[in-house]
């Protein structure tokens, strides 16, 4: 009897091993695809003009890892694709084919402007029209789903729905957000910063709103792509292969990876083509840790979505309004001495926080889930006891 139990654990497992290749083949295969081709079209991203074109291309390589989680869950016939859940990844992949129409095609129109520095009127692309009208489309969608409680029930299967322990959606971007502003700060402290734009905390403060509202209403979708893929569908997989700790910081490992030829053709780190690769892995390792810990604590994507806009809200905002780095490398912030700072904090979760993984396993594929649960406690246990 136990060599059938044990034969149902290690089937149990390489079925996941499977569905780990195949979604990692198919998100690195689409998104190195993706940039050699902006590579051979708009030329490095630091260079001229070709930053408008690389925005584009960038925002629809973030939809990438979610794209691919869909993909592999059809592959592998995940009973989960149904009901509310096909309504919203439905609605997902159409925000996605729309992204990648206006990777070909865009169109601008002309709108009345009331800042002097435009004039009277401004040249607005349909790609940032269009995908704002749908982000919004698509939070109310969200909404209604997560208010009916027979949809919101079948979300919580892919951790679609908003999860449990709210206060952590206030506490976590609070805590968060507030590590960011002190760790550009700091540049100013050890006098490794240029003088911002306008060091004004009041257009700081209006930048840093007007960008979380535009986030959560329209953009979020972006950040939804990326975080649904690592921390829902890969972090579900690898934790009952590799256990909870080591899993978090492969997951890093390989978000920092799948960066690596934008980084290498000027994104973040200009100028530091492989240096900037190793510095992006260490960041995706120690902001990863926190993204997961909250996913954790409220077995919801939506937390990991959320810190992911701030990221990338506050830290250009921070930069730009009050201390701008000299070193992008060497510096507080993205660079080496910030990724030391916040991974004092991120070190202190994986340590000490309680890594508890009734929110993650319960996620699973339906059909061995409990024998992929035992082999997860075994493993996580042994972790513990060491």
């Amino acid at each position: 009897m136990q060599n059938l139990i044990d034969a149902d654990k290690q089937a149990d497992l390489e079925s996941l091993k499977k569905q780990v290749y195949v979604f990692l083949a198919i998100t690195f295969g689409l998104t190195y695809t993706m940039n050699f081709i902006g590579m051979a079209v708009y030329g490095p991203i630091a260079s001229g003009t070709a930053g408008s074109k690389w925005g584009i291309l960038l925002g629809t390589q973030m939809l990438l890892p979610a794209v691919s989680a869909i993909i592999s869950m059809f592959i592998f016939k995940d009973e989960r694709l149904a009901h509310a859940n096909k309504w919203f990844l439905g609605y997902f992949m159409l925000f996605f084919l729309v992204s990648l129409v206006f990777l070909f095609v865009d169109h601008s129109i002309t709108m009345p402007s009331n800042n002097p520095a435009y004039g009277s009127s401004v040249e607005v692309g349909l790609s940032q029209i269009i995908p704002a009208i749908l982000g919004m489309l698509g939070l109310i969608l969200l909404l209604i789903l997560n208010i009916k409680k027979s949809s919101r029930e079948q979300l919580k299967t892919l951790s679609l729905s908003w999860g449990h322990h709210k206060i952590n959606y206030l506490v976590f971007p609070l805590l968060y957000s507030l590590l960011l502003i002190i760790n550009i700060l700091l540049n100013y402290l050890f006098n490794l910063n240029n003088p911002a734009l306008t060091s004004d905390i009041t257009t700081f403060s209006t930048m840093l709103l007007a960008g979380i509202i535009n986030g959560i209403s329209t953009a979020w979708v972006y950040f939804f792509g990326e975080e649904f893929g690592w921390r829902i569908y890969l972090q579900d997989r690898l934790i009952p292969l590799w256990g909870i700790k080591k899993g978090v910081l492969l997951i890093g490992v390989i978000w920092g990876l799948w960066h690596a030829p934008v980084i290498a053709l000027g994104y973040n780190y200009p100028g530091h083509p492989v240096t900037g690769v190793i510095t992006m892995v260490l960041f995706c390792v120690t902001t990863g840790i926190i993204f997961s810990y909250a996913v954790f604590k409220t077995g919801s994507v939506w937390i990991a979505a959320l810190l992911h806009l701030i990221t990338n809200t506050v830290l250009p905002a921070a930069m730009f309004y009050l201390c701008m780095p000299n070193d992008i490398l060497l510096s507080f912030g993205m660079g080496i001495y910030g990724i030391i700072f916040m991974g004092v904090f991120a070190f202190i979760i994986f340590k000490f926080g309680k890594w508890t993984q009734d929110h993650t396993v319960a996620f699973m594929q339906n059909p061995t889930k409990d024998s992929i649960i035992e082999k997860s406690e075994e493993v996580n246990q042994g972790e513990e006891d060491k």
